[in-house]
């Protein structure tokens, strides 16, 4: 079997969710301690790989890391998820980052609300007073694993949905690294 040769220096968070039904440990395999707001649990009803998934089942509930964990700043990097949503809430954050000693964000990949793009995915940034937005022309299809991708490369940042490029921008930035990252049901 081929490995990723990018994977032990370049991957920095992994979760894949594997365990036993309503289990609420999480486990990230690069070894940062995830934290837990809500009843976030894993499920083995529905899964994409191994022998679970994170299950998100309402607003509010998500699993936290430091923000030191991911430090993207001016680099290039690939943030890719397997979503599966029941609800396309307007608003909820699939990914963020959050300043609380300012109590914002800093960076959102989430469900627009645009009053035509309501449920399509987004992705923002606000950094030194610039703010960059682009939403998906692709919706994510309710009930169905859907693959999410955001690639910054060159300064170039792209939206992909199940490999089809959604949306592009440029933007020449440094992304602040925030206090706190999220993933699931935050919602802004």
């Amino acid at each position: 079997m081929a490995t990723d040769p990018y994977y032990d220096s370049n991957v920095v968070l992994h979760l894949k969710g594997n365990g036993e039904h309503n289990s609420t440990t999480i486990v990230d395999q690069k070894g940062n301690i995830i934290g837990l707001v809500g009843d976030v649990k894993l499920s083995t009803v529905q899964k994409k790989f191994g022998t679970a998934s994170i299950l998100f089942n309402q607003t509010g509930q998500c699993c936290s890391v430091t923000g030191s964990a991911i430090a993207l700043g001016a680099t290039d990097f690939t943030l890719e998820l397997w979503v599966y949503p029941t609800v396309t809430t307007p608003g909820a954050l699939l990914f963020c980052g959050v300043t609380d000693t300012k109590d914002y964000l800093l960076f959102a990949l989430g469900f627009s609300t645009e009053s035509d793009k309501v449920g399509f995915p987004y992705f923002s940034i606000w950094t030194n007073g610039i703010n960059k937005t682009l939403t998906s022309l692709i919706p994510l299809i309710e009930n169905t694993w859907s693959h999410v991708a955001l690639v910054r490369s060159s300064n170039i940042f792209n939206l992909y949905i199940n490999g089809f490029l959604a949306e592009s921008t440029s933007a020449s930035i440094t992304i602040e690294t925030p206090d706190i990252w999220y993933l699931g049901g935050y919602n802004e």
